[in-house]
């Protein structure tokens, strides 16, 4: 298994990573590393605590590491796990340059055939529930779905992921010689 695989099941699963990864959890002469993952699952949510235990005695180079476990949830995990698999938002981002002009012509065709005369509140209303139905049904048909929890990295894209696999290589490298 190398790093993308384990990627690939953290995402897949959206795995919430416990450790401070700034202290490591093996220690070999000068080698040292953050070799040791401790995961949670979204409906689990964050532990209540993580640490690792320096000065423990055993037969070992990784180190002992200590979690705890709180059972009460956050309201936002608990959410998150009565949501299941629905759909709480897209990937507009994957999309190519000509679908995202299909769903602007959609969107054209459609807004010509509401009438946009606003006199009270109750039209403001009508209008503002037409808006988010019209861009539901349009994500829908040509967006893929995606479901977002309290826990996702949002900002863990392409980019990150290719200068993470660049910075991984030129390290491993490094140590080689």
């Amino acid at each position: 298994m190398n790093a993308s695989d384990l990627e690939g099941i953290i995402e897949g699963f959206n795995l919430i990573l416990n450790n401070d990864t700034s202290i490591y959890t093996r220690e070999q002469g000068n080698s040292k590393s953050v070799i040791d993952l401790t995961f949670t699952t979204p409906s689990l949510g964050q532990l209540e605590s993580w640490a690792v235990l320096d000065k423990a005695q055993i037969p070992s180079d990784h180190k002992v590491i200590i979690s705890e476990y709180q059972e009460a949830q956050p309201e936002s995990a608990r959410e998150a796990q009565r949501e299941g698999g629905k759909v709480t938002g897209w990937k507009v981002s994957t999309l190519s340059g000509e679908m995202k002009e299909k769903m602007s012509h959609e969107w054209d065709r459609e807004v010509k055939e509401f009438p946009q005369d606003i006199s009270t509140a109750e039209d403001l209303e009508r209008e503002a529930n037409w808006i988010q139905r019209t861009l539901t049904l349009i994500l829908n048909r040509h967006a893929p779905p995606t479901r977002i929890t309290p826990f996702s990295k949002r900002w863990w894209n392409v980019k990150v992921k290719k200068a993470r696999q660049h910075f991984s290589r030129t390290r491993r490298h490094f140590k080689q010689g």
